[in-house]
């Protein structure tokens, strides 16, 4: 904290404070909010975060003495990014989820000049930008003549993150660290959540590398006759962030504030007027334009949107850690206007406050914060549960595959926090250092304290700790650079031995077969319960494609037990038969092998049946059910 003002020195103990908390919780108390991640013990995290830090440290230390190395070393790192994301993009792609499969699904009808909205959008207007965006990528396939548009918005998905890239790269080479590209790049190669969000088509990823690209700009020098298109780059990135993701104002207060506490402390205020003014003029421009678009796309808001009070009521119930309730949200959608929407929230935010005072809101918060900040993947590994398209070795391992990225990821936050934290304390900070110091107190904030919390909503922060951390890394290179050798060398070789020990232990937990969930059409269940009714003497008839070969086939019937008459088949052979609706959420199928299974379901009885669904303007499943051809079963398979 040297060398900074009192304001900034106030900044950075809030920081500082919030990452000393966040590190004790990613180390012992890392969240495992849906039972998925096995976490490593606070014994093995400390050990391994150590062994690692070694390494990195050393390899800080080879870097530095070695500046002819590093060119090549870049170039090689770049190729074989690049090559992952080329792989990732063509070889995953996603059928969305929750709110994505809503984005998505409004993308796909605007796109083909279909201007009916969902109702989803009028419940969740905040969600009509990212919906109008991703259709003009559509447009862009279609006008390509692809035959999908995904991987396409994959690929533009994985550009737009690198662009975070670039601009870390940009901030090393103008603070002459140089040295610590390959570093830079090898970490960002590592880091899966950046993986999960850019194949995850909606608003996380699009705000993601954005405060970095300000702070870029901010240090970049334009030719004065061009100053003006530094301020109009910003400002236009700062709207869009805003409009992508409601939380991202605080990116703009971060900027703004950022700003002024720097010139005020040169006591020359230059900057400041000219993006205030660039930015409201910016902002005029495109709320006009987005009432065009939403004119020219048939958009109009409802009274049915839910109110900012929603979000605060809800994450104020101390049952929870803050998080989306599907069913308050649904009971508060039913309300017939919005002051009463308002009135319940403001009812149960006050009857939450009193039942849990002062010390119960302290514990509230703390939860949340741990929900947001505990766990290095942010929540990437259950972004989604089926994919339209994936390599099958990724069916056979994913749920092994997903608990050894969480550990390892796991690991590199913690560094990164550890690396934050000495960066905080022994550098100076500068007006772009502030800007992001101020934006991730403000994240943490708004979320531990005043809105819902969840995994994701942490994300914004794993790109600015990347770039903080290599910095506070460096930072303790060259602090203790008057330390001997001999005393270096032997904390590495020790650290080293620790280091081949875990890896070894992680290598020898890896089982060599998987079991559990394959994947399934899980969508139609988010904000509306969707279904088909089965009349009575009717027959139910669609396919389900087995990617690999599955042993367990579930699907959903509603209701109470039934008779039906139900087969399973492949290539006209009979894989299961089914006398009950009972029966149909465990069928064993490990008769089956990989590829399409056909299933007819007739109901004999004089009763209707219904069956849960998901529906679509776009295939969410591999066959739709005969004569719906947007409807789509439920069902789930296991090995």
């Amino acid at each position: 904290m040297k060398n900074n003002s009192l304001i900034v020195n106030m900044f950075v103990i809030i920081l500082l404070s919030i990452l000393l908390i966040t590190s004790l919780f990613s180390i012992f108390a890392p969240v495992d909010f849906m039972g998925i991640s096995s976490w490593l013990s606070p014994i093995e995290l400390i050990g391994s975060c150590l062994a690692v830090l070694m390494i990195t440290y050393w390899s800080v230390h080879f870097l530095k003495k070695h500046p002819n190395f590093i060119q090549i070393l870049q170039r090689i790192l770049l190729i074989i990014l690049i090559g992952i994301q080329i792989y990732i993009a063509f070889n995953f792609v996603d059928y969305g989820r929750a709110d994505s499969f809503y984005v998505h699904n409004q993308a796909v009808l605007l796109a083909h000049a279909s201007y009916h909205w969902m109702n989803y959008f009028n419940i969740y207007p905040n969600n009509v930008f990212c919906a109008v965006w991703i259709s003009e990528l559509i447009k862009l396939s279609i006008l390509l003549h692809l035959k999908s548009p995904w991987i396409l918005i994959n690929l533009i998905q994985f550009i737009w993150l690198d662009l975070g890239l670039i601009a870390c790269l940009l901030l090393l080479h103008k603070w002459n660290k140089s040295y610590l590209k390959p570093l830079l790049i090898f970490i960002w190669i590592i880091t899966a959540p950046f993986y999960g969000y850019a194949l995850f088509v909606y608003t996380d990823i699009w705000v993601l590398p954005v405060p970095l690209m300000i702070a870029a700009l901010l240090e970049m020098h334009f030719p004065t006759k061009i100053n003006l298109l530094k301020f109009i780059l910003i400002s236009g990135l700062l709207l869009f962030a805003a409009k992508m993701k409601g939380n991202f104002w605080i990116l703009v207060i971060a900027v703004m504030l950022g700003i002024i506490i720097s010139e005020i402390s040169r006591h020359h205020f230059n900057q400041f007027p000219k993006l205030l003014w660039t930015f409201i003029l910016l902002f005029l421009v495109f709320s006009i334009g987005m009432k065009g678009i939403q004119k020219a796309t048939n958009y109009s808001s409802t009274n049915q949107a839910l109110p900012v009070t929603h979000w605060i009521a809800m994450s104020s119930n101390p049952n929870t850690h803050g998080d989306y309730l599907k069913r308050e949200t649904l009971d508060e959608i039913a309300l017939p206007t919005k002051k009463a929407r308002t009135q319940t929230d403001i009812k149960l935010i006050t009857n939450n406050l009193k039942q849990m005072k002062l010390p119960g809101l302290i514990q509230h918060c703390a939860l949340k914060l741990q929900l947001l900040t505990s766990s290095g993947t942010f929540g990437f590994e259950r972004l989604t549960k089926q994919w339209q398209q994936a390599p099958q070795w990724f069916y056979h391992y994913q749920t092994q595959l997903k608990i050894r990225l969480a550990n390892i990821t796991q690991i590199e936050y913690i560094i990164l926090l550890c690396g934050t934290i000495i960066f905080l304390l022994w550098s100076s900070i500068d007006k772009s250092h502030l800007i992001l110091v101020i934006f991730m107190i403000g994240i943490v904030i708004f979320h531990s304290v005043l809105w819902e919390s969840e995994e994701r909503y942490g994300l914004p922060l794993l790109p600015i700790l990347i770039l903080f951390g290599i910095l506070g890394i460096d930072t303790l290179v060259s602090r203790t650079k008057d330390l001997s050798h001999s005393q270096l060398h032997m904390g590495k070789g020790f650290l080293t031995v620790i280091f081949i020990i875990l890896i070894g232990k992680v290598i020898a937990d890896l089982p060599l077969n998987s079991s559990g969930y394959i994947t399934g059409q899980n969508i139609g269940s988010y904000l509306a319960d969707e279904q088909i009714v089965l009349m009575p003497h009717k027959t139910l008839t669609t396919g389900i494609k087995l990617p690999i070969k599955a042993h367990k086939l579930e699907l959903l019937p509603l209701g109470y037990n039934q008779k039906i008459k139900a087969t399973i088949s492949q290539e006209n052979h009979l894989v299961a038969k089914v006398n009950s609706t009972a029966q149909l959420k465990k069928i064993n199928i490990s008769h089956a092998h990989a590829g399409e299974l056909q299933v007819k379901i007739y109901n004999p009885t004089r009763v209707p049946i219904n069956f849960a669904v998901g529906k679509a303007a776009y295939p969410i499943a591999s066959v739709p059910i005969k004569n719906h051809s947007q409807t789509y079963l439920q069902y789930q398979l296991e090995q």
